[in-house]
């Protein structure tokens, strides 16, 4: 059968309605779905154009997937995602041709994987994609407005993707898909009811859908949709119609510029007047008094924060939702939500009490730090908390609240903003510069700035009237013994030398902070791999910067002893890498390698070389330091280390990888002309074949023939090695 349906079309359709009248519950438990399922799809894919095969294939893959049956750790996932490239395909295949029953059948069968307990991870993006797109295109289609509405809410119902459904369906205006679907069917109570529920779960936690519902009118059409009915007010489908409008405004009331919309629409003193009438059925009593209580609820804290309320009011507001947010307590998403905006909202109002600010910033803070995995915060948010800094510099317990409320927020993006402009990292400087004296405020400030930093895509320019390092140095010196401010500060230098042309001026103080730093965190990688990475900023200063750093008789063997430390943790790669460069970097004359490489820098240097043989950035940066270390190592200190297999075995690892190949042959050659011992064992391993090699494949590299052929030429003037790497050049 296989064949026929390879080269049939017709038979192939016979056997897929077959298919879908026997793909009963008897049937799902007889044979693998996965296998049966995927063979489906094969067969839809042979035949993209013919459109009544693919018809019945959707048919017959919706029968198959069971509602109950749990496929999480199957392969269910895997095949839907192929059915979702295989409907673009067929999309593709009929450019001038409708598709609407085959876009139905679609729809429907993605609502039935969405309400399954089929796993979605990892093609969320294109259902998503797929579901909207199909929206767009049979916006006139019911069948598709039902079911994908009812589909994007079961997205944003599954505990495992509901933020990132959220995130995606908006980025894909889904909101806008909804909306309008509702205004093409305003009497389709069914559709209203389903888009309702879709808007009710789009809106849960995601500020950005909830704004977009609000810009379209969303309020109006959720109650044009409580009003709308079938045969008779309170007939099943008007009535769940009801019941899901209230769902949505329940929703949206957490956020005080849809309470205030609901609010001016009407709807409160409406629903009020209906649940007095006694034909009322539970069912819809029940949510519209769910509805009430919510919006009596967040009504009573946001009337006091409107423009002319009272300001001691606004306090005790603040004050009330502090407590209930200050650890241990638990906070749930939609709570957070309304409380960063009442927090912004109540800052906004009185920008100039201080007060005000201080405990708007401290539950900013709290909110932020309680959802520091899954954002609550905005980018913009940022604004209100510099406004606040800027206005009340003096005030050290506004200062404290709002840099520790940035720092915070910076943590819990989990998108980068675009830049940081040089007014807000003045503001934090001033603050810095204010309050050196002020451990806590210093520290708070440090973070922020850090943060700040570190939330960014762009840097950009910094303030060229301040001196950043002048302000982390002295505040280092006053506060020696604070290992938060060590953190933050090693951060900011680590982010801030790229950047400033004034560093070198100031590497004489510098150095002894970044190597007390060493020490200080000892055991922590990252905070080594950005004083690693800022020491080897500052050694690419120049000779003046290297010079300072030589000074400090401990500097060589505290990157040496990185290299030791940290060659299996999750930051080893770039220590190693910064170490190597460092090195290099100080190897001004012979008397200063000899006493790396008598410190141990080679062996450390090969040892990482051996160990990170497959990191082809660890590989470049050891080559290099090699190349400059190994002119003027200590020959016996060379003979008893396995360098010469060790740079042939980094060359042979990575033969597409010009730089290596150019590193490794300088460093052949360097090592070649220390002692005929050298020469003897890059032969024995195989270097003049590597090198060979290497000048052949990148032959027109300028630099790599230049390379290659003084590192053949100082191997070849070994007579007893001139045959064999001769024979090496003319076999390659």
């Amino acid at each position: 059968s296989s064949a026929i349906l390879s080269t049939d079309t017709t038979m192939e359709s016979h056997f897929l309605e077959k298919t879908v009248n026997h793909a009963g519950n008897k049937f799902r438990e007889q044979i693998s779905l996965d296998i049966v399922m995927t063979s489906i799809i094969n067969s839809m894919k042979q035949y993209p154009a013919n459109n009544s095969l693919q018809i019945w294939g959707v048919r017959c893959l919706w029968n198959l997937i069971s509602p109950s049956a749990r496929h999480g750790q199957g392969g269910h996932s895997s095949i839907v995602s192929e059915f979702l490239r295989h409907v673009r395909t067929v999309t593709k295949a009929h450019p001038d041709t409708s598709l609407q029953a085959f876009y139905e059948l679609v729809i429907c069968f993605l609502s039935k994987v969405s309400s399954s307990n089929v796993c979605l991870h990892g093609c969320v993006d294109n259902f998503s994609s797929v579901l909207l797109d199909i929206m767009k295109v049979e916006k006139k289609s019911s069948t598709v407005a039902i079911h994908g509405c009812r589909s994007i809410y079961n997205l944003c119902s599954h505990e495992d993707i509901a933020t990132s459904s959220r995130l995606v369906i908006s980025s894909l205006h889904g909101v806008d898909v909804v909306i309008n679907t509702m205004e093409i069917f305003p009497e389709h109570v069914i559709l209203q009811r389903e888009a309702c529920m879709a808007l009710a779960g789009l809106s849960v936690d995601c500020m950005q859908n909830t704004e977009k519902i609000l810009e379209l009118g969303g309020v109006a059409r959720i109650d044009a949709s409580f009003d709308a009915y079938c045969v008779s007010r309170f007939d099943e489908s008007s009535l769940q119609a009801k019941i899901g409008a209230c769902i949505a405004l329940t929703s949206l009331a957490t956020y005080p510029a849809a309470l205030s919309a609901i609010r001016d629409a009407g709807i409160v003193k409406r629903i009020v007047h209906l649940m007095e009438e006694e034909d009322v059925p539970d069912k819809l009593q029940n949510s519209m008094k769910t509805l009430l209580e919510s919006c009596s609820e967040f009504e009573n804290v946001s009337a006091k924060l409107q423009e002319g309320a009272d300001r001691e009011q606004c306090c005790m507001a603040l004050l009330a939702n502090l407590r209930d947010v200050l650890p241990p307590s638990v906070i749930q998403r939609d709570k957070a939500t309304w409380l960063r905006s009442i927090a912004l909202h109540s800052m906004n109002a009185y920008t100039d009490s201080a007060h005000i600010q201080a405990m708007g910033c401290t539950l900013l803070s709290h909110v932020y730090v309680a959802f520091s995995t899954d954002s609550i915060g905005q980018a913009r948010d940022i604004e209100n908390i510099i406004n606040a800094l800027k206005a009340h510099t003096t005030c050290s317990t506004v200062v404290s609240s709002a840099c520790m409320a940035a720092r915070n927020l910076c943590s819990s993006l989990t998108q980068q903003m675009d830049s940081v402009d040089c007014d807000k990292l003045n503001i934090i400087l001033d603050v810095m510069d204010h309050y050196r004296d002020d451990l806590d405020v210093i520290e708070q400030s440090s973070g922020a700035l850090f943060a700040l930093c570190t939330s960014s895509k762009n840097l950009g320019q910094i303030p060229e009237d301040k001196s950043i390092f002048t302000i982390i140095i002295e505040s280092l010196q006053k506060h020696p013994h604070s290992v938060e401010l060590y953190r933050c500060c090693i951060g900011l230098l680590w982010s801030f030398s790229s950047i400033s042309g004034r560093v070198e001026e100031f590497v004489p103080n510098l150095v002894p902070l970044l190597l007390k730093s060493l020490d200080m965190f000892e055991k922590d990688d990252e905070m080594i791999d950005l004083a690693v990475n800022a020491l080897l900023i500052l050694s690419k200063g120049g000779f003046q910067s290297v010079l300072a750093m030589l000074k400090h008789e401990t500097f060589i063997d505290s990157i040496i002893s990185c290299m030791f430390k940290f060659i299996d943790t999750p930051r080893s790669h770039s220590i190693q890498t910064g170490c190597c460069d460092i090195l290099s970097n100080l190897a001004l004359d012979n008397y200063l390698r000899a006493d790396m490489c008598a410190r141990g820098g080679t062996s450390r240097i090969i040892m990482a070389l051996n160990h990170f043989c497959h990191d082809h950035l660890v590989v470049c940066t050891a080559l290099f330091a090699l190349a400059n270390l190994i002119s003027g190592a200590d020959v016996e200190i060379l003979r008893g280390s396995e360098i010469s297999k060790t740079i042939v075995k980094s060359m042979q690892s990575h033969p597409i990888n010009l730089t290596v190949q150019v590193r490794g042959a300088s460093a052949l050659w360097v090592l070649s002309s220390r002692n005929e011992v050298f020469k003897e064992r890059i032969v024995q391993y195989g270097g003049a074949q590597v090198v060979s090699e290497a000048m052949t494949r990148f032959v027109a590299s300028e630099t790599m023939q230049s390379k290659g052929s003084i590192a053949l030429w100082s191997l070849a003037v070994h007579r007893s090695l001139k045959a064999q790497v001769g024979q090496s050049a003319v076999c390659v």
